[in-house]
């Protein structure tokens, strides 16, 4: 089953957004990105909703719970 951070990954490159894009949209830092990346540290409630909102993924997905 694939972590957090290579879903992310995934759904970045099938939108065809960068790290850097997301932060900025996220209005978060370049640095907090990477270790979201890394699958060091796991975004905010805030930040994770809004991910799915700008990558138009469900939660269930990037949390690994279905595959689509």
């Amino acid at each position: 089953m694939k972590e957090f951070h290579e879903r992310l990954q995934e759904a970045m490159k099938y939108n065809s957004i960068n790290y850097k894009e997301l932060a900025e949209k996220l209005n978060i830092s370049q640095a907090a990105m990477t270790n979201y990346k890394k699958g060091k540290i796991q975004p905010t409630l805030k930040h994770f909703k809004e991910m799915c909102i700008i990558l138009d993924v469900s939660a269930d997905y990037l949390l690994g719970l279905k595959e689509y």
